[in-house]
C-alpha cells in the first residue's frame, strides 16, 4: 500500500486545514516511520494546487527531494474550471502541470490523478520526467470532467494506469473501472482494445508506480495479490461463445499492451502470493473454467 497525509493550506475547510510548516513536518515523521517498512510505501499528497500554497507546494518539493525513493501524488486537469482557477493563482505558470513542475514535483513516481485537459506540451513533459497519470473513468463520466485521449498520451509515452478515484468514482471494481475506460475511448472517437485495457489496469499500472520490477504480472519472483472468476459461475458465462470451456488458455499483454503470440503460458509462473497495493498489479490468466485477474487500484 502506497498512501500519505493530504497537505492542505488554503480553500479547504478550516477542520481539514494545516499550515506549509507543521505540514512538512508530520509528512517527514510519517515518512520516516512507514516508508519501506514491510510492503508499505509513502505519497507525498498536496491536495492539489488550488489548496496549497506556494510555501507548501515549495515544502513538498524539499520532500521530494529529501526523500527521493516516496512516491508523489495528486490531482491536475480534471475540469476546465479547475484549470482556470490554476491560471488565476498561479499567472505565471505557463500551464497547470508547470505549477507541479516549478515546484520539484514532476519525477519518476509522481502519479497524477485524471489529466485529461492537456496540451502536447504538458503530455510531452510528463513522458521526459516519468510522471504518471492515474486515469480514472467512472469518476470523469459521473461528474461529466471530460474525456481522456488514450492515443495521445501513448503517443506522447506517457505512463499510465487506471485508477478509481475513491472520492468522485463509482465502482472500486478494476473491471468495471475498464469498462468506462473503453466508453471514453469510444466518445472520444478511438478505440481501446481489451488487451490494452487489461494492460492499463495491470502492468501499466505498475509501471506509472514505478513497480512493475515487483508487481504488474505474473512472471517468476514477482508479488501479487489476485482474485478468481468461474466462468463456469451461471450457465450463461459457461454456454459455448463465452470461453468457458477454453483450457490452458493464457491471456497475457506485452509492455505496449499488445496480447504476444510468441510468449508462453503463465501457469507456472511462481509469483509469490503476497500483494502490494498500486493502481493494480499483476494480470490475467485462463486455466480451465478460472480466469485469474491479479489487479489492486490506486485510490486518488
Amino acid at each position: 500500500m502506497v498512501a500519505g497525509k493530504v497537505l492542505m493550506d488554503r480553500n479547504c475547510p478550516e477542520s481539514l486545514r494545516d499550515d506549509p510548516t507543521t505540514g512538512y513536518r508530520e509528512s517527514a515523521a510519517l515518512i520516516e516511520k512507514w516508508q519501506g517498512r514491510g510492503r508499505l510505501g509513502y505519497a507525498i499528497t498536496p491536495r492539489f494546487t488550488v489548496t496549497s500554497s506556494d510555501a507548501q507546494l515549495e515544502l513538498a518539493g524539499q520532500l521530494a527531494r529529501e526523500y527521493p525513493e516516496t512516491h508523489i501524488h495528486s490531482h491536475i486537469a480534471e475540469n476546465q474550471r479547475e484549470v482556470e482557477r490554476v491560471r488565476e493563482l498561479f499567472p505565471w505558470s505557463r500551464s497547470y502541470l508547470g505549477v507541479y513542475e516549478r515546484f520539484g514535483l514532476l519525477r519518476e513516481r509522481a502519479v497524477y490523478a485524471h489529466c485529461i485537459h492537456l496540451d502536447a506540451l504538458d503530455r510531452a513533459r510528463m513522458a521526459e520526467t516519468r510522471t504518471a497519470a492515474a486515469v480514472c473513468p467512472t469518476s470523469n463520466l459521473f461528474l461529466g470532467s471530460g474525456l481522456f485521449d488514450f492515443p495521445a498520451a501513448r503517443a506522447a509515452g506517457m505512463r499510465v494506469g487506471l485508477g478509481t478515484d475513491v472520492g468522485g468514482g463509482t465502482s472500486f471494481s478494476l473491471l468495471r473501472t475498464m469498462s468506462e475506460a473503453y466508453k471514453v475511448a469510444q466518445m472520444a472517437g478511438h478505440g481501446l482494445s481489451p488487451w490494452r485495457a487489461f494492460y492499463l489496469a495491470t502492468l501499466g499500472g505498475a509501471h506509472a508506480l514505478a513497480l512493475d520490477d515487483r508487481i504488474g504480472n505474473f512472471e517468476p519472483g514477482k508479488e501479487t495479490d489476485f482474485l478468481v472468476l468461474r466462468l463456469d459461475s451461471t450457465a450463461l458465462i459457461a454456454s459455448p461463445g463465452h470461453g468457458a470451456h477454453a483450457r490452458g488458455n493464457a491471456l497475457r499483454v506485452d509492455d505496449a499492451g499488445r496480447r504476444p503470440r510468441d510468449r508462453g503460458d503463465l501457469r507456472d509462473g511462481g509469483a509469490r502470493t503476497s500483494g502490494r497495493a498500486g493502481i493494480a498489479c499483476a494480470a490475467l490468466t485462463r486455466v480451465g473454467t478460472a480466469e485469474f485477474v491479479c489487479c489492486c487500484t490506486l485510490d486518488t
